[in-house]
């Protein structure tokens, strides 16, 4: 009976890396990456929070910035996303898929995820990663 109040999905265990789109995050609404057809996911995205309704709090995957210990290849920016394009909460389906071979970081990694963008970044980018992650759960 262990965990069974806790406020995460029970579907999608942190850690969980999707994939989707640029233009399918809060801020990209018209971004059209060059080069991709419109059925091509090429963005990773890796779950660092979640609540009982499946809504996903995730950082993006890049191609430049710090290096997630572990994972080859793999580097982030510390900006937590709980939106989509729409504004609606981020949620496995039509924009943010699980692939086919379903990877996952440990759960180490992930809490080193989530200490670099709510502790180790700018204040302001601190602030602004708390405030999503609280409103997510509920909290405010």
């Amino acid at each position: 009976m262990k965990g069974i109040n806790k406020n995460k999905s029970r579907t999608v265990p942190n850690g969980t890396i999707l994939q989707t789109r640029d233009e399918f995050f809060e801020n990209s609404k018209g971004y059209k990456k060059q080069g991709y057809k419109e059925n091509n996911y090429y963005r990773k995205a890796i779950v660092v929070d979640s609540n009982r309704k499946d809504e996903l709090a995730v950082i993006k995957g890049t191609t430049k910035g710090q290096e997630i210990p572990g994972l080859k290849k793999t580097t982030i920016k510390p900006f937590i996303e709980t939106k989509d394009h729409k504004n609606n909460p981020i949620k496995v389906g039509k924009f943010f898929k699980i692939p086919k071979k379903k990877k996952r970081i440990n759960k180490a990694q992930v809490n080193y995820l989530k200490k670099l963008a709510l502790k180790k970044s700018s204040k302001k980018l601190q602030k602004q990663n708390r405030s999503k992650l609280r409103i997510l759960k509920g909290r405010r």
